[in-house]
């Protein structure tokens, strides 16, 4: 089944952080394929008429600052991708593909941090974090 509140979810995010992306990050490979499948996401909604207005709400809120969408925007963007791939099995299709894609690339994303199988001789360090908390680890 075709997850509509994680496509809407997407859609919101990117929007809301595509102006922030380019100022605040350097941005890492893994970084520009996500934002590369969520830009697809976002055009391919968009690029259909009969989805396209339900965007253009989130649009306003993204540049008027707001870091959230409405509860009214985020159930309007999930009503009409409901309604459109519930009508148009070639688009909900598609959809779930680039769906796919981005789960993928957010999973490339969480994995690039990760230390398997290592062992290390002396003091040692590591860090980790999801951009939002750090933990720091120290030990032999």
């Amino acid at each position: 089944m075709l997850g509509i509140d994680l496509v809407a979810g997407y859609l919101l995010a990117w929007v809301l952080r595509r102006g922030q992306h380019a100022s605040e990050q350097a941005g890492t490979e893994v970084d520009r394929v996500v934002d590369t499948r969520l830009r697809r996401l976002f055009e391919l909604v968009a690029g259909r008429p009969d989805t396209a207005s339900a965007l253009e709400r989130v649009v306003e809120e993204a540049e008027s600052g707001r870091r959230q969408p409405t509860d009214r925007t985020r159930a309007s963007v999930e009503a009409v991708l409901e309604q459109v791939a519930g009508q148009d099995g070639a688009f909900a299709a598609v959809l779930a593909e680039a769906l796919a894609d981005v789960a993928d690339a957010l999973a490339q994303q969480r994995d690039i941090g990760t230390v398997q199988g290592s062992t290390f001789h002396g003091p040692t360090a590591a860090q980790f974090g999801d951009h939002n908390t750090m933990r720091n680890t120290f030990g032999s």
